[in-house]
């Protein structure tokens, strides 16, 4: 009886796995094959512009406070504020009686000017008296008859009566034009401060603004080096744009006030930017999944077609897991995704 047993036993050992293994062979035989599916979407025309990130390198001019002349008298009235922009010509106050006025020049005056008094000194007063309207030569060195005429008109108009002298005290020394002010230190009814006192303080000026890139052979954050933008690129900082110069690398000068602005404070030596492109008209977006590198090395998209067409592309740039690319496409055509080895080529 145990010798039966023991032979069943050895039978089963022997037939189960043997049937098993039919069984599984005669049911995948019986499985159907899922068939390849081409999944595809049709090309987009590109009318996203092309953002590419840079930095601006700022250049600031530091506060440079403006001083009291040799005042006498009482502060009657006084035109400028904080926040005001102000240039050479521009009207300071009434100090003393006197009409007082801003100068900028190459040089400040020493003292009062008159016929012998340095040529630099003499043409500084022409070229104010010049700016103010009256018929002086602005270039000139010379203190001539139209010097003499032009200060007897001008003394007589701030309110006080000169023909051969110009008083230093008759205008500020403004170290160069749009002045920002930050600080008044001036009050309307008090006396007049005394000579070398700190009236006007000003804000530092962005003087330049130069694009350059911090990306070194592919890799960001490299050493900074001067940047062309192309043409057709535009800057911005967030939304707001600021007209690039002639060259192409630096912002305008008329537009660095505003960038002053917004970018607030002088302690930044730097500011990141945005270059935008319009697309152009050949442009077109695909899903980056249906770009590929054939076998040839060459950069492709496979178009869904009968038969089958591979189309090779420039790439431009990326937008929003898209891909712009150039080349032989079209509206109607439809790009396949992820495609297969023995589509890929092109």
């Amino acid at each position: 009886m145990k010798r039966t047993l023991r032979v069943l036993v050895l039978v089963l050992w022997i037939i189960v796995p043997v049937a098993s293994f039919v069984w599984l062979t005669l049911d995948v035989r019986n499985v159907e094959t899922t068939p390849n599916i081409t999944v595809s979407v049709p090309v987009q025309v590109n009318d996203t512009p092309y953002e590419r990130l840079a930095e601006l390198s700022l250049t600031w001019r530091e506060d440079t406070p403006l001083f009291s002349p040799d005042w006498d008298g009482v502060v009657q009235s006084f035109a400028v504020s904080p926040g005001d922009v102000i240039s050479s010509g521009d009207p300071l106050g009434v100090i003393g009686g006197v009409k007082r006025f801003l100068c900028h020049s190459t040089v400040p005056l020493s003292g009062d000017v008159t016929a012998s008094s340095s040529g630099e000194e003499i043409q500084v007063v022409n070229e104010f008296l010049a700016h103010q309207g009256f018929p002086t030569d602005a270039s000139s060195t010379s203190f001539g008859r139209g010097t003499y005429d032009a200060i007897s008109k001008f003394s007589r108009l701030i309110g006080t009566a000169e023909d051969e002298v110009f008083r230093s005290e008759w205008i500020v020394y403004l170290p160069w034009d749009d002045y920002r002010v930050s600080a008044v230190n001036m009050f309307v009814g008090a006396l007049a401060p005394s000579q070398g006192t700190p009236i006007l303080s000003g804000v530092p000026t962005l003087v330049s603004a130069e694009l350059e890139s911090h990306v070194s052979g592919g890799v960001p954050n490299g050493p900074a080096t001067p940047l062309v933008a192309g043409t057709g690129e535009r800057l911005f900082i967030n939304d707001t744009e600021f007209l690039l110069a002639d060259d192409r690398r630096t912002v305008r000068a008329e537009s660095l006030g505003s960038l002053a602005d917004q970018v607030g404070s002088a302690d930044n030596s730097t500011v990141t930017v945005s270059l935008l492109s319009e697309p152009s008209a050949d442009e077109m977006l695909v899903p980056s999944s249906a770009v590929f590198v054939s076998t040839t090395g060459a950069v492709c998209v496979a178009i869904d077609s009968s038969p089958p067409r591979g189309v090779v592309v420039v790439v431009r740039g990326n937008v929003g897991g898209n891909t712009i690319v150039t080349g032989d496409l079209h509206q109607t055509d439809s790009v396949v995704i992820a495609p297969e080895m023995a589509r890929r080529t092109c």
